[in-house]
């Protein structure tokens, strides 16, 4: 997409085997709705200059690079987020800070399997635990309760075997192993409201 992009609402699904699953050239802002995104060849979602999320539920996961990607500065300031990238030295959640950009974790609950650029300008809460690919963890952060999926790649992807699973929030968040989601699935069955 060659112009910006805002979602308010409603429900977004994308899957790709050849290219990033969501590309916009100029700016991503994201306040609402149900957005999910996953690529085997590139980002999952990529800005090409700001990339802000105030609401809604977000998730980007890639076997093949970063999960959440901003050329520019990236908001995280609401909803739930979950970002899963390819493994070092790529990301869950990243913005150009070679370019000389940030990633600022301002509010909403994040979740980030693989870790978040290291010069993020950071005002949550974190806890952080060990997974495994294709595994189910609850998170709590206050009265927000939800469950996640990792995604169950291919050896060497990164995802699983001694990576970590990071959570941010405004109150301080846990991270629990559960057997399954127990609510209703969301993010192409990778989120449910409840475990």
């Amino acid at each position: 997409m060659t112009g910006d992009l805002l979602i308010s609402g409603g429900s977004v699904s994308v899957t790709s085997d050849k290219a990033e699953a969501i590309e916009v050239k100029k700016t991503i802002t994201i306040s609402g709705g149900e957005v999910f995104a996953y690529s085997k060849a590139d980002d999952a979602i990529n800005s090409g200059s700001t990339f802000t999320i105030t609401g809604g539920k977000v998730c980007g996961l890639s076997t093949a690079n970063d999960g959440l990607d901003a050329n520019g500065n990236f908001f995280i300031q609401g909803g739930w987020v979950y970002g899963a990238g390819s493994g070092s030295p790529e990301l869950a959640i990243d913005a150009n800070t070679e370019g000389g950009f940030r990633l600022y974790l301002q509010g909403g609950t994040v979740v980030a399997a693989g870790g978040v650029e290291s010069g993020a300008s950071n005002s949550l809460k974190a806890a952080y635990a060990n997974y495994s690919k294709g595994a189910w963890y609850g998170i709590t952060a206050g009265t927000e309760k939800f469950a996640i999926k990792t995604p169950s790649g291919s050896s060497g992807d990164g995802m699983g075997g001694g990576s970590t699973l990071y959570v941010y929030s405004s109150t301080t968040p846990s991270i629990s192993s559960v057997s399954a989601g127990s609510g209703t699935t969301f993010w192409g069955g990778y989120g449910s409201t409840s475990f």
